[in-house]
């Protein structure tokens, strides 16, 4: 169980590292129809507008400009490059419904993508079952994409207090 905990603990520094962030408000304006989201660096949106349909939301140096109304965020995803030039993406669903009302003063979107909560489960049904659990501090249920397609279960190895016993096993999602 150490080893599970100890590689949990890479997996969640990984995506720390990954998904920092930042603000970077940029000049758009707004007409008298429109008003002005701001959202961090990196981080965009989809979100059910006022009448019904869904829609992107990605910001130009950090804004941007949707007409009047209330707004339902759907998810939302923040998108980083590692050292080797690879895309990661961290995607959040809100855990309570998250609506914004966008007027004539800008507005902030504020989620905070980090620190991640990782909650390790394991159960048993006809044998064990591992799962790892990502949330965000809203609460958020998280996933990990890189190049667009969910990222890659990770492995671990169970063992005993005196290593007397020692399994490694792939992880599966569903």
């Amino acid at each position: 169980m150490k080893t599970l905990f100890c590689g949990l603990v890479c997996c969640c520094l990984l995506v720390g590292v990954l998904f920092g962030q930042s603000d970077a408000p940029g000049p758009m304006e707004a007409d008298s129809s429109s008003g002005l989201l701001r959202l961090p660096e990196g981080g965009w949106l989809n979100v059910v507008c006022p009448d019904g349909s869904q829609r992107e939301v990605r910001a130009e140096n950090g804004q941007a400009a949707l007409p009047h109304g209330k707004y339902r965020v759907h998810f939302w995803t923040y998108e980083k490059k590692d050292a080797d030039g690879h895309v990661w993406q961290l995607r959040g669903y809100p855990a309570r419904e998250s609506i914004y009302e966008i007027g004539q003063s800008p507005v902030d979107f504020t989620v905070k993508p980090e620190p991640i909560k990782a909650t390790p489960e394991i159960s048993w049904y006809d044998g064990y079952y591992f799962s790892l659990n990502l949330k965000g501090q809203a609460g958020e249920s998280l996933y990990l994409y890189r190049a667009g397609k969910r990222a890659k279960a990770p492995q671990i190895e169970v063992t005993n207090t005196d290593n007397s016993f020692s399994k490694k096993l792939a992880l599966e999602y569903g």
